[in-house]
This record gives structure tokens, C-alpha cells and sequence, in this order.
């Protein structure tokens, strides 16, 4: 693992805290609450370094599929596969969850999906606009 792989981890880590906060914190928190079936959320995460560790490992995650596995290079392709990635994935958890547990609704269970598309796609172009810059030249 090289420097250039940490830091667009990080930077996708930063990214999808950020996103979270503003998409389901500020923006789609009257939403949710609306559609859960079970009020779950806490007032502030608690513990707070379990949420840095799920950003990271899930930036970690992006950033393997972008700068690895796809070879994507640039915000655009990665933005595409970012979307992807988070699309299928949080189908995946959230129509398990309905099926197995009284946490949200089905309208919820649709829109979740949506909106982590749109901070996974965002995450992805930060993350591939730094693997796809590049590398400075040495000062002569």
C-alpha cells in the first residue's frame, strides 16, 4: 500500500463523513425519522471512533474497486463506478434489513439506496481525482 492509495482513503473517508452528515443528517433527517419503523438513530454517534472506522474502511473499499481493481483513473469513471459499488451495496443491506428486521420501511429501504448512490458517486470522484493527478515533477 503507497501514499497515494492512504491518502485518497482518507480523503474518501473524509468524504463520505462529511456527505453522510449534510445528505442524512441535515438534509433527509425529518425523511428517515419519518420512515423508520423502530426509532433507532442516536442524537450523536456514540461511539464516535466506530463511525471513523466504518468511513474508512468502507473509502478503503471504493478505493480498492477505483485505483485496483477497475484501473478507473480520473473523477468521472470512478464517480461511475463509486455509484456502482454503493448502489448494489446498500440494496443489498437495506432490502436484508427489511426482510429481517424492524428498522425501516419500505419507502425508506428505496430512497436509502438513492441516496447512497449519490455519496458513494461523489466519494468515488474524490477519490479518483486523486489517483488520476499527476505525480508532480522533482524541483530541478
Amino acid at each position: 500500500m503507497n501514499t497515494r492509495f492512504v491518502v485518497a482513503a482518507l480523503l474518501g473517508a473524509v468524504s463520505l463523513f462529511v456527505l453522510g452528515f449534510v445528505l442524512w443528517g441535515v438534509l433527509l433527517m425529518d425523511f428517515f425519522q419519518a420512515n423508520v419503523i423502530t426509532d433507532v438513530m442516536k442524537e450523536t454517534p456514540d461511539p464516535f471512533w466506530a463511525l471513523i472506522v466504518g468511513h474508512l474502511a468502507y473509502a478503503t473499499l471504493l478505493t480498492l474497486v477505483i485505483g485496483v481493481w477497475s484501473g478507473a483513473t480520473g473523477a468521472i469513471p470512478a464517480m461511475k463506478t463509486a455509484a456502482v459499488v454503493g448502489l448494489l451495496m446498500a440494496v443489498s443491506v437495506d432490502f436484508t434489513m427489511l426482510a429481517t428486521a424492524e428498522i425501516l420501511n419500505l419507502t425508506a429501504s428505496v430512497v436509502d439506496p438513492l441516496v447512497t448512490t449519490v455519496q458513494s458517486a461523489v466519494t468515488g470522484a474524490v477519490i479518483g481525482w486523486w489517483l488520476g493527478r499527476e505525480e508532480a515533477a522533482p524541483a530541478t
